[in-house]
């Protein structure tokens, strides 16, 4: 997630989300996907340029901030408040906010929550 403009000579802030192996997945599967987490990761890096403006955030701890963490929902209705939520924070792009791309939706409250964080609107 890249917070800035298109002006290549700007620093950026980059949020990568700091993820684990998925339960109930094959080693194999496991292991492609924290390749793919790497390869996120070391992108934003030379994304953000330093150190400072780059930053990992655990699901829980972004998803605590926004009031979505609830033990007593399904897999999808927590699906739904994320992408609900981030209609709410970003009209602009509600059309292409559906459940099957809930990534988007996601990765739009990691940037919004960094931005916060940033900003000093909250404490990281």
């Amino acid at each position: 997630i890249f917070l800035g403009t298109n002006d290549w000579t700007r620093t950026y802030h980059v949020a990568v989300e700091d993820v684990c192996g998925r339960p109930g997945q094959s080693c194999q599967a496991n292991t492609t996907f924290m390749k793919l987490a790497g390869y996120a990761e070391l992108t934003g890096y030379i994304f953000a340029k330093t150190p400072e403006h780059f930053h990992k955030v655990k699901p829980q701890v972004w998803k605590k901030y926004f009031g979505l963490i609830s033990k007593d929902l399904t897999k999808t209705e927590k699906k739904h408040l994320s992408i609900d939520l981030a209609k709410k924070l970003f009209p602009a792009v509600e059309g292409k906010l559906t459940a099957s791309k809930d990534g988007r939706a996601e990765a739009l409250l990691i940037a919004r929550y960094i931005k916060d964080v940033v900003s000093g609107r909250v404490n990281s």
